[in-house]
């Protein structure tokens, strides 16, 4: 049977082993960063240096990165600047309750219609008011993360909606010109 070190202790262990007998990690073979794997880097990382936010794992640095917003931001309830909060936002987050520790407004999920936390359709985290998102096909996705057919095919729908424009523009100056 073929062995192969722990990601977190380095003990070798089965290949089918689902947990190390020393360390006790449940993911021996360690995580894949849902950030990381479509900007092509498909190596585990130690459980230690991740986090786990719904169905993906992330390493903390592109949580942090993806969660903490770019810009200065406000409650919509009481104006409480939120910016640095990412330390208070890591341990809520699997629970996607980001509210305003203040007055209890949402602090920044893009929400569907029917009130939940959008996420993106390529990472798995959650939309925030400050990301800058690509959408196609019905889906949202971030613009850092999103394959690029997705990309191309919004400049395509963006290029049809400007020669739409040119046409009715065109009609219109020949009906009453």
């Amino acid at each position: 049977m073929p062995l192969n070190p722990c990601i977190d202790c380095g003990a070798l262990i089965s290949t089918e082993a689902q947990s190390c007998p020393k360390c006790k990690s449940s993911s021996p073979r360690g995580w894949t960063c849902g950030v990381c794997r479509w900007n092509g880097d498909q190596r585990p990382f130690s459980t230690k240096n991740g986090i786990w936010i719904g169905s993906f794992s992330y390493h903390l640095s592109c949580a942090e990165r993806m969660l903490t917003p770019s810009k200065t931001l406000l409650c919509g309830g009481c104006s409480r600047n939120l910016t640095n909060l990412w330390g208070v936002w890591r341990d809520h987050v699997e629970s996607l309750s980001l509210h305003c520790d203040e007055c209890g407004h949402n602090t920044g999920f893009v929400n569907s219609e029917h009130g939940q936390a959008r996420h993106c359709h390529t990472c798995g985290l959650p939309l925030m008011v400050w990301h800058d998102l690509a959408w196609s096909q019905g889906y949202t996705h971030h613009r850092v993360c999103a394959p690029s057919w997705v990309i191309e095919d919004e400049k395509h729908q963006a290029a049809l909606k400007e020669e739409s424009a040119r046409r009715n523009d065109s009609l219109w100056k020949r009906l009453f010109s």
